[in-house]
C-alpha cells in the first residue's frame, strides 16, 4: 500500500531541518515567501511554531531582529504553550544592543511571575527530585543576560520570587543549577544565593 500522507508534524520537522542547513539568503527568502506578516499564524499552530523557532535560531542578525519585532505585535508570547518561541526570541534579543528591543521583550515577559515561568514542582518527599519547565528556565537564563539595566530588574524579581527551599532544590538539580542558578551567580547574585542557602 502507498505510504500515509505526511502529517503536519512531519512536515514541520522537515522544514526545521532544511532551515537549520540553509545559508542566510535562503532563510531570508523563506521568510519573505512564507512568514512575512504571518508570524501570528505560525505562533498559534502546535507544529508550525517549531518552524518559527528554527528560523529564529538560525537567521542572520538583521532577519532575527525583524522577526522578533513582528512577534511582539502578535502578543501572547507569555503563554506557556509559546514558551519555546519566547526563548528563541529572547536568545536573539540578548545579542542586540540598543534599539529598544530588549526593553520591549523585558516588558513582554514582565507579566510572568518567576515561579510560573520556571514551572517549579517541588519534590513531595525529602531527597526527591524537583521539575522545572525547560523553556521557562531557558527564558529566565536569557533575561539574566540582557543589558545591565534590564538584567538587574530581572535579578530583583528572581530574588523576590524564589524561596529558600526552591533555591536549594534547584541547586541540587543538574539542569536547574546549570541554567538558572549559574546565571544568577554570574549576574551578581552570589551573595543572595549564599544567604538563602543558610536559611
Amino acid at each position: 500500500p502507498p505510504p500515509p500522507p505526511p502529517t503536519p508534524q512531519v512536515g514541520s520537522a522537515a522544514v526545521e531541518c532544511v532551515l537549520s542547513l540553509s545559508p542566510p539568503a535562503t532563510l531570508e527568502a523563506f521568510h519573505a515567501a512564507a512568514l512575512d506578516k504571518k508570524c501570528a499564524a505560525y505562533l498559534d499552530d502546535a507544529h508550525a511554531n517549531y518552524v518559527l523557532q528554527a528560523l529564529l535560531a538560525h537567521a542572520p542578525p538583521a532577519l532575527a531582529e525583524s522577526v522578533c519585532t513582528e512577534l511582539l505585535k502578535c502578543g501572547r508570547l507569555a503563554d506557556v504553550a509559546r514558551r519555546g518561541v519566547l526563548f528563541r526570541a529572547l536568545d536573539r534579543c540578548a545579542e542586540v544592543e540598543g534599539g529598544g528591543l530588549q526593553e520591549r521583550y523585558f516588558n513582554a515577559a514582565a507579566g510572568i511571575e518567576v515561579g510560573k515561568m520556571l514551572g517549579v514542582a517541588l519534590p513531595e518527599k525529602e531527597g526527591g527530585r524537583m521539575t522545572v519547565d525547560v523553556n521557562g528556565a531557558r527564558c529566565l537564563n536569557r533575561l539574566l543576560k540582557f543589558d545591565k539595566v534590564w538584567s538587574e530588574k530581572v535579578m530583583k524579581r528572581v530574588q523576590a520570587g524564589l524561596d529558600a527551599r526552591t533555591l536549594k532544590c534547584m541547586c541540587m538539580d543538574g539542569f536547574a543549577s546549570k541554567v538558572v542558578v549559574e546565571a544568577v551567580l554570574e549576574g551578581g547574585g552570589a551573595e543572595w544565593v549564599g544567604e538563602k542557602l543558610k536559611e
